[in-house]
């Protein structure tokens, strides 16, 4: 059995507040500088029940998604336990997703069982 390395990071950024949103862009420039190709980024929006306190408007946040290679943003409210209980559903969907895309890649050698934890 191989257990392969896959991993990822969960970000959250508070959507109505000005200072998460410069802190989050540092944080993504040090990961970028510091980490593997294959680190996936998870970034999740909090506090999206705030509609009218809402400061980071989705066009920032579709451009940090581009810019530091995004892949999986979600919006939610710590207030929702479902919305975040499906985030975490999202990303593990994810994450399995593309540990089965490298296998198939890797046809030629033996077969490998995956363990998500």
């Amino acid at each position: 059995m191989l257990l392969m390395s896959k991993f990822y990071l969960n970000l959250i950024l508070e959507i109505n507040s000005p200072k998460s949103f410069d802190d989050l862009k540092i944080w993504l420039n040090e990961i970028k500088n510091n980490s593997s190709t294959d680190l996936k980024i998870f970034l999740l929006g909090n506090k999206n029940d705030l509609t009218e306190e809402r400061i980071i408007n989705k066009e920032e946040i579709n451009n940090i998604k581009e810019d530091f290679k995004i892949d999986l943003f979600e919006e939610t409210s710590a207030k929702d336990e479902k919305v975040a209980q499906n985030i975490f559903i999202n990303a593990t969907k994810y994450l399995y997703s593309d540990i089965n895309k490298s296998n198939v890649n890797e046809k030629n050698t033996k077969q490998k069982d995956c363990n998500i934890f």
